[in-house]
């Protein structure tokens, strides 16, 4: 799993980026994996995807609220999130998009169970298979609307890659270790910046893995409630970049899908893509309170004085609200 190897290098191959003032001994963090059965929150979970450029122009948001409950299991823990609600469900411009939303509003309300280790490490998923026909479920109205062609045939098969059980454990595995077990471990300095290299999917190419430079960071104490005073908790940040000879090899491949005619002609292109994630944690629990990621992307393609741009921004927000915490 991917989680497993993101440790191994963190351990291995961590590199001090940033010098530290002389005046003042920074603080270091080993942040320690402890969930306990018994753990319950109430998650508000905020997604927002942007699109703009080739005439698809969209801005769509999905509120969704879940109970997370943690539980014994035989091989640790069953972390479950249960009775989803719909909070908020818009698009913009009005009625664009609306497959898109039926599909994140199937996905979020639906149950899920992650089973994890005593470690922390992510094992498997249970109820899976519900999660999987409420997304074909969503997803029907929008492919039926589409013509039969080799492209509609080709989505469908993409989908149904996407939702096998493997896929699916590996998205949840990401998203998983960046909230909690990436950090169980590892020491960490205040303010510094650590350095190290993994592959991520790319969102032009969700399939593809690109290789990316990866900068981790403690950035010190914060109160775990927005708006507190006390500093009970840490922030934690993760940035992603493109390492750029790679890429560049994936972005020529890529534009000639989009425009054969770059494969004979001269091509100019501007790139950037940054992924970033943000977690407000319990350092000695790493049970979190408030986590964020973004998946932002800008292209621009010009040959022969024509030229085409599109942009994308992908983001999560959660807060996790605890009726019991046993500190």
């Amino acid at each position: 799993m991917r989680q497993r190897s993101v440790r191994t290098v963190l351990a291995l191959a961590l590199v001090t980026m940033s010098g530290q003032a002389l005046a003042q001994q920074p603080e270091t963090l080993v942040p320690v994996f402890g969930w306990k059965p018994g753990l319950e929150a109430l998650v508000t979970t905020t997604q927002r995807m942007v699109q703009t450029g080739q005439g698809r122009d969209s801005d769509l948001t999905i509120s969704i609220q879940q109970r997370m409950r943690v539980s014994e299991h035989q091989q640790g823990l069953l972390v479950s999130h249960l009775d989803g609600q719909l909070l908020e469900a818009t698009a913009l411009p009005p009625g664009t998009e609306n497959p898109v939303l039926d599909l994140y509003r199937s996905l979020g309300t639906a149950d899920a169970h992650y089973v994890i280790s005593g470690e922390g490490e992510l094992l498997s998923l249970e109820g899976v298979a519900k999660t999987a026909e409420a997304v074909r479920t969503a997803l029907a109205p929008m492919l039926e609307s589409v013509q039969n062609t080799p492209e509609t045939a080709q989505l469908v098969g993409m989908v149904e890659a996407a939702l096998s059980d493997e896929a699916m454990l590996a998205s949840v595995a990401d998203q998983w270790s960046s909230m909690t077990v990436m950090w169980a471990g590892q020491e960490l300095e205040e303010a510094a910046v650590y350095g190290f290299e993994l592959e991520e999917p790319n969102p032009l190419a969700p399939t593809l893995l690109i290789p990316m430079s990866v900068e981790i960071s403690y950035q010190g104490r914060v109160a775990c409630e927005e708006g507190g005073s006390a500093s009970d908790c840490v922030l934690l940040e993760f940035r992603s970049y493109p390492e750029p000879e790679a890429f560049a090899a994936f972005l020529q491949s890529f534009i000639e899908q989009l425009v054969p005619e770059a494969a004979t002609r001269s091509v100019d292109y501007d790139f950037e893509q940054l992924n970033s994630i943000t977690v407000v944690t319990e350092p000695d629990t790493l049970v979190p309170h408030r986590f964020s990621t973004s998946r932002q992307m800008e292209l621009t393609v010009s040959f022969e004085g024509q030229s085409f741009g599109m942009s994308r921004l992908n983001s999560t927000d959660q807060q996790f609200d605890y009726e019991t915490r046993r500190r």
